[in-house]
């Protein structure tokens, strides 16, 4: 950048901007008019025949612009990149850094449960103190895991329902 001042660093990115929509606005252009894919045109060229043909329409009559402008634009279409390779592999991130161990083989498969869900868990009432509720006259739920007890108070849930839901 060339500018100095803050406002001017910023007028120039906006010029660059410009220039730029403006070099690919061409490039489309020309792959409209040859029937060629848009990946297919080199940035570059079409940069180097812009540049070159900047002081030929400064010459011209206004009259002949439209003829060099479709010349411009069979010149930008004239250099074309080679096809794009289909890509093989996906875009992933081949080895992350990280402080945790690398995922394994073996951790794709966690392990499967063993019996049932009814002998995995167990949904009893509590004989401990009354509900918060005393119309209601229920304790609340125990759910009881193979290796914990959780503690669940009675709570009330506004689905939307005419009835009260208790858990």
């Amino acid at each position: 950048m060339r500018s100095l001042t803050p406002v001017g660093v910023i007028q120039e990115l906006y010029g660059i901007l410009l220039a730029h929509y403006a070099v690919r606005f061409l490039m489309h252009e020309a792959a409209l008019t040859s029937d060629v894919d848009v990946d297919r045109l080199s940035f570059v060229h079409a940069v180097e025949v812009v540049r070159d043909a900047v002081p030929e329409f400064q010459m011209v009559a206004a009259a002949q612009q439209q003829l060099l402008y479709e010349r411009m634009l069979q010149d930008i279409a004239a250099v074309r990149l080679p096809a794009r390779r289909t890509r093989t592999n996906a875009r992933v991130v081949k080895q992350k850094m990280s402080n945790f161990k690398l995922k394994r083989p073996q951790h794709y498969q966690p392990p499967k449960p063993r019996g049932t869900f009814r002998d995995a868990v167990v949904v009893q009432r509590d004989h401990g103190p009354p509900c918060s509720d005393p119309a209601e006259g229920e304790s609340p739920c125990v759910l009881e895991l193979a290796y914990a007890s959780i503690q669940l108070n009675a709570a009330r849930l506004d689905l939307r329902q005419p009835e009260r839901c208790l858990i």
